[in-house]
């Protein structure tokens, strides 16, 4: 398991064994997770060709802190995840990565301590002396060999080699010592309550009690007791408000929790208090432990004055609105909206098909100015072509701290909350798209919904109004509380799972009385008709207008009215200029970008001084400029150095750690100054064997950051954007589906044949009338080794690995050719649609047939043939609408498991001119659909 496992589900993997323990259980090979499984595994040949996505990773556990602990651009796997010192005898070690180490600590720690409790008590850890012991790369040799015993039988060399990757077991690092203490034979800790040991409730109410247990795992051969002293104290003062001794006792081998409760202190505003275990053994110290709380106030209800529509088809947001005591009106019609100026739309009110009531609501003209909208919890839906993803999400991080939101919030109130969501099966069977995965293993489970703060979550965007409030996941790419803006319309989406929490967890219902607090109070929002004036080369301003999305006028000939400027790419005429300064004076905000290649524009600034090139791999906010909410660390962390412009003589007006961006009041308003554009990120691809060019996902996706930095602070400065259809779209999850598109499934049995002498199409297999009616009956999605087709073939495996030949460890007979085949009926309702053919995957190579006409193929010239998907489209000239169609596949396995192993297979229909319209997207082009949950495992 690695990341793509949630830390709670990863600590709960036992407890259905646990529950019987029919088997005796030893995990072996257990990392924390593995080195490898920190690398781009979207690169082809993985080892030789990833970087390694270690921050991005590791974000998802300490958020924008992360980015501050990165010590270096991404490495390439031969670099590893440290940096290499020299002690006083020149002997080469290692020095961890802090961030490595901390999220290393953090994983072990929380695995190791939960799966001893559930009783597993063999854990093999695997490959973990990288990173517990200081290492040399490099061999070298000792030359002056003395012995203590010269006496000693055998040779005695005069001097020893040492080669690489040795550890230095006399010099454990850190995180050598979290090992030790958490997989000692006896082990102490604070645990959730008796009978939910790995419950992580933190959030209490004053009063409440606070109930948890002393667990104790006892490996010794012999019996233990110890004196136990547990003290509630306030985290900063460290004053100690309670506490209980005890001198509990644990049998060999037992595993035994020791209940206690304390109640929460009462507090005036949320404090932070901690649960301080101390153990004694022998009147010695033995271990001690630390258990963070948060004690909240009593509940005070939001004022909610506004005149409050509600419509919630699936009846989830009702009660939780009753229990906070908001006043509203239950609406089914848009016509009942007469003199209602919010509108809370409830959870899982917006499917995939456009609702009617939403329909109305934005076709009718009712999103505008005048008409504000509170958007409760979402399953993955169609709304504004935003990326909906179940995530299960246990670690969320603020990103606008000043948001009004927030206001009695910390981080650690959203990380881990109480009870679970009820928003996704705790236990759903895989998703049988998973088993076309390229990474192992294929099948990817989930396992529970303890702590999950945000089920559903929502990418981050690139263009357009959208402003992350909160953050989270890989690389901080999601977020579960954001707010947009069209036509004036202030639109806030609440992915957070508060619904069924209200009243009960103190850090969710106390978000939801701000939520709806703020809801109710009316800020004038800006026009909804707001430009913003482009003085700008043609590239640069259709990089703002149709990659951002920005409402915008070129050139004006007068700037009132409009909500910023900005210069980039050319230097404005004089006659410009002057407008441009006249409307800073008065109050106005300027954005003056340039790339490296664009320097020469700041000159036409007469405060900037000297502009000097720079590189840099992550930049850190220093200020928080009221134009950076809603950006963070994460958006500023580029992974490899880029080239930028500096202003030495504007250090003081920076907005991060280096004057790459910078702020400079003019008059009443401001210049913004950013050293990089649109092209600063720009990917660049690996060269791979024959000179084939590669583009990692990750590179792709690190472009969007600086759309994102764009977009978002011209959102703040007052900028409108054309924003893309809110519930109407015929296409959604950034246009990848369409609610037009229907399929035909194909998965499920498919007639069979092999083909041992590859002479099926001189026999006529692909032709629509062959009859096969003595062919064999397999099933897609599964290798027909698995079904039984084991035979050896000779056949030439050419240069492949030997490990797949005959004799190999890895050899699945059988190898060679087979044939599918299929009939299947074609309505005559879909003559006018684009008719295509999709297969999941192929292992290895296919040639397809559709009534006896090549459709298409993939063969070995394709990059990475077994895993591609096969897109096949059919002209209406091939089908037999209404009739009897036939696909014949041909099928190749050069080695390994083979066949129609992917799924889904099916017949996919698109109405022709469906998505003739451009359709409107908040992402970049090209935005990859890379899983960076998937099980990443070495």
């Amino acid at each position: 398991m690695s990341f793509g496992v949630p830390l709670q589900e990863r600590e709960d993997w036992p407890s259905h064994w646990a529950k019987t323990k029919k088997i005796a259980f030893m995990p072996s090979e257990f990392g924390f997770p593995y080195n490898a499984q920190f690398l781009d595994f979207d690169a082809p040949n993985d080892r030789g060709n990833g970087k390694i996505l270690m921050t991005e990773n590791c974000a998802r556990f300490f958020g924008e802190e992360a980015y501050a602990l990165s010590v270096k651009p991404a490495a390439r796997v031969g670099e590893k995840f440290s940096y290499t010192c020299f002690d006083e005898n020149f002997r080469e070690g290692t020095v961890l990565d802090p961030l490595f180490l901390k999220t290393k600590t953090l994983v072990a720690s929380s695995m190791l301590k939960s799966w001893r409790s559930y009783g597993v008590s063999g854990i093999g850890v695997f490959a973990e002396e990288h990173t517990a012991f200081s290492q040399t790369t490099k061999q070298y040799t000792i030359t002056d060999v003395s012995y203590s015993n010269i006496k000693t039988r055998g040779l005695m060399p005069d001097k020893i080699t040492v080669p690489n990757r040795v550890h230095h077991l006399d010099q454990p690092t850190a995180y050598a010592d979290v090992l030790k203490k958490y997989q000692a034979p006896l082990l102490y800790y604070i645990a959730g309550p008796k009978d939910d040991f790995n419950n992580k409730d933190h959030a209490y109410y004053s009063g409440e009690a606070i109930s948890k247990q002393i667990m104790i795992i006892n490996d010794l051969m012999q019996p233990v007791q110890a004196e136990v002293i547990i003290r509630l104290a306030e985290t900063l003062s460290g004053k100690v408000i309670q506490q209980v001794k005890g001198s509990p006792s644990a049998d060999p081998g037992e595993v035994k929790g020791i209940p206690f409760s304390f109640p929460a202190p009462a507090v005036k505003e949320r404090g932070d208090f901690e649960l301080r275990l101390e153990i004694l053994i022998n009147g010695k110290k033995f271990a001690e432990d630390i258990f963070a709380l948060q004690v909240f106030s009593p509940v005070v209800k939001p004022s909610v004055n506004a005149q409050t529509a509600l419509y919630d088809p699936k009846g989830k947001t009702e009660a939780m609105l009753k229990k906070a005591g908001v006043v509203f009106r239950k609406v089914t019609a848009v016509s009942e909206l007469t003199g209602v100026s919010r509108l809370i739309i409830g959870r899982e009110a917006i499917g995939i098909v456009p609702d009617r009531f939403l329909a109305d609501l934005e076709q009718k003209g009712l999103i505008k100015k005048g008409l504000d909208l509170l958007i409760f919890e979402q399953q993955p839906c169609n709304f504004a072509n935003l990326i909906f993803e179940n995530e299960s999400q246990r670690y969320v991080f603020i990103t606008d701290r000043e948001h009004p939101i927030l206001s009695g919030l910390s981080d650690p109130d959203f990380i881990n909350w109480r009870g679970a969501s009820d928003m996704i099966d705790a236990y759903p069977p895989p998703d049988p798209l998973m088993t076309s995965s390229p990474h192992y293993p294929f099948v990817k489970w989930k396992w529970g919904n303890n702590g999950i703060a945000a089920t559903t979550v929502v990418r981050k965007t690139g263009a357009g109004s959208l402003r992350p409030i909160l953050s989270c996941g890989f690389d901080m790419m999601n977020t579960p509380l954001f707010e947009m803006e069209k036509n004036g319309c202030r639109i806030l989406i609440c992915q957070m799972d508060i619904t069924s929490r209200y009243g009960t967890d103190p850090a969710a219902t106390l978000l939801a009385n701000n939520l709806l607090a703020f809801f109710s109070s009316r800020q004038e929002s800006k026009p909804a008709d707001a430009k913003t004036a482009l003085f700008c080369s043609d590239e640069y301003a259709d990089f703002f207008e149709n990659d951002l999305l920005l409402a915008a006028e070129r050139n004006p000939s007068s700037l009132v009215g409009c909500s910023a400027a900005i210069i980039a790419g050319v230097k404005p005429d004089n006659a410009a200029l002057k407008k441009i300064q006249d409307f800073a004076d008065q109050g106005g905000i300027v954005f003056c970008i340039g790339g490296r290649a664009n320097a020469d524009i700041f000159s036409a600034l007469p405060f900037t001084g000297a502009v000097e090139p720079v590189s840099a791999f992550r930049l850190l906010v220093k200020n928080r400029n009221a134009l950076l909410r809603g950006l963070g660390n994460s958006d500023f962390y580029f992974r490899d150095v880029k080239d930028m412009n500096y202003f030495p003589q504007l250090a003081g007006n920076s907005l991060l750690d280096q004057p790459v961006l910078c702020a400079v009041k003019k008059g009443r308003g401001m210049y913004i100054l950013a050293g990089f554009d649109h092209n600063t990120l720009k990917e660049k691809p690996v060269v791979l064997p024959g000179n084939k060019e590669y583009y990692s996902f990750i590179d792709t996706y690190i472009r969007q950051k600086v759309y994102r930095i764009f977009s978002v602070m011209l959102g703040n400065a007052g900028a409108s954007f054309n924003m893309p259809a809110l519930f109407t779209g015929s296409l959604y999850q950034n246009s990848w589906n369409s609610t037009d598109e229907v399929f035909i499934d194909l998965n499920g049995q498919w007639k069979f044949s092999l083909d041992a002498d590859n002479k099926g199409e001189k026999l006529g297999w692909q032709k629509k009338d062959f009859s096969d009616a003595n062919w064999a009956i397999v099933e897609s999605g599964l290798e027909w080794e698995k079904q039984g087709y084991t035979n050896e073939l000779p056949f030439d495996y050419g240069n492949d690995s030997p490990n797949f030949k005959p004799g190999g460890k890895n050899h699945t007979p059988y190898d060679g050719y087979a044939w599918y085949r299929r009939e299947i009926i074609i309505p005559e309702q879909f003559r006018d649609c684009d008719i295509t053919l999709f297969f999941n995957r192929v292992d290895d190579c296919d040639w397809t047939y559709f009534n006896g006409t090549q459709a298409g193929f993939t063969d070995q010239n394709t990059h990475e043939f077994w895993n591609a998907k096969r897109i096949y489209k059919l002209p209406a000239s091939l089908i037999n609408f209404s009739g009897k169609n036939t696909i014949a596949v041909k099928v190749l396995d050069i080695h390994g498991g083979g066949g129609l192993s992917g799924l889904p297979i099916q017949l996919e229909f698109r109405k022709k001119n469906s998505a003739s319209a451009k359709p409107v997207t908040m992402y970049i082009n090209n935005l990859p659909k890379y899983d960076v949950n998937a099980y990443h495992m070495w």
